[in-house]
């Protein structure tokens, strides 16, 4: 069994339902300067496996990168205005 953390981060907030504008901005500021030149880009994503979706906060997925997990290990698929970041594991975190 896989198990996939998300979280997703808008770098547009027009016609977004739920985000705080504020929020987003700070997350998005933080994620493409420390973070977005070290994750894989992905043009898409298929699963084949029996799997459980964890979905999180934009810090709440920041904590999941300690220790053997580095932010390499992340996947990103880039949206019309929002990345979504994936971190696959085998076991729960």
């Amino acid at each position: 069994m896989q198990y996939i953390y998300t979280t997703s981060i808008f770098f547009d907030t027009n016609n977004v339902v739920g985000v705080d504008p504020a929020t987003e901005a700070l997350n998005i500021t933080d994620f493409v300067t420390n973070y977005k030149a070290q994750t894989l880009s992905i043009d898409r994503l298929s699963l084949i496996d029996t799997y459980v979706e964890i979905v999180k906060t934009y810090s709440a997925f920041k904590v999941l990168i300690v220790d053997d997990i580095t932010w390499g290990d992340v996947k990103m698929y880039t949206n019309k205005n929002h990345y979504d970041l994936y971190l696959f594991t085998e076991q729960p975190i």
